[in-house]
């Protein structure tokens, strides 16, 4: 009996016009339209993990043993290969900003974080398949390196050593980038990105940081052990726990 071969899943196509957008924010960059696609583009490609960790080569790499993307079919020029490269061009967009215009680029980080939440980000694999938001978050790390098949972990490292570790870090030290900071630690939809933020006014500094009490209580009242012991630090850094009313104590105490 002839054995039927299992056909392969249906890769979600990508909007007919992408490229054309691509090209248009390349000729003049938008931050919102380039944050709209580099989100799209992230969510693009998904790997799935396969194999035992532990059975990792450490000459091949743990991408080789660990990280492989699924067999799927795909319109003619939407293969795997076809999405990356745009994801990179995305990317090279995001440097050239860094580079010409750095608070535009900052402003761009902040519309595109905005954008990500827990569900995209739900697991190791997902974050590691974000391939703009790794860049922009951890590009410096040595905990991770970016192959040609997307983000991997380097050998012996784990996601739970990320720490704060962005690409171009110098430009996140203005008061302005410290502002978009101490936003996306109270706002952004995903924890991944809030705790980052949180990292790196942390690791920046404190001191110029201009915040209200009314939002350090509303942080604490949060209930998350990050943004709590950002709040404290806070509080103690600035001297702005002088300033709280007795209700304010009241409610942080509760």
């Amino acid at each position: 009996m002839a054995v039927r071969k299992r056909r392969a899943a249906q890769r979600s196509p990508l909007p007919a016009n992408v490229r054309l957008r691509l090209r248009a924010l390349e000729a003049e960059p938008a931050a919102l339209q380039l944050a709209e696609l580099a989100c799209l583009l992230d969510g693009s490609v998904r790997r799935e993990l396969r194999g035992d960790p532990a059975d990792a080569d450490a000459e091949a790499g743990t991408d080789a043993v660990c990280l492989c993307t699924p067999r799927q079919v795909a319109p003619h020029g939407e293969g795997v290969r076809s999405r990356r490269y745009l994801q990179n061009r995305v990317w090279r967009l995001l440097r050239r900003l860094a580079a010409q215009a750095p608070q535009q680029y900052v402003d761009c980080c902040e519309l595109l974080l905005l954008r990500y939440t827990d569900k995209e980000l739900s697991d190791g694999v997902a974050l590691l398949d974000s391939y703009v938001l790794m860049h922009v978050l951890f590009h410096d790390s040595a905990v991770v390196r970016c192959s040609s098949s997307g983000w991997v972990l380097a050998v012996g490292r784990e996601l739970s050593e990320l720490v704060w570790s962005p690409a171009f870090a110098v430009l996140w030290q203005s008061a302005q980038a410290l502002e978009v900071l101490w936003r996306l630690s109270r706002t952004a939809p995903s924890r991944v990105v809030r705790r980052w933020a949180a990292q790196g006014l942390q690791t920046l500094g404190l001191e110029a940081l201009q915040a209200s009490v009314a939002e350090l209580v509303e942080l604490f009242e949060q209930r998350d052990g990050q943004q709590s012991r950002l709040a404290c630090q806070i509080l103690l850094q600035t001297r702005m726990a002088a300033a709280l009313t007795q209700q304010q104590s009241c409610r942080l105490l509760a």
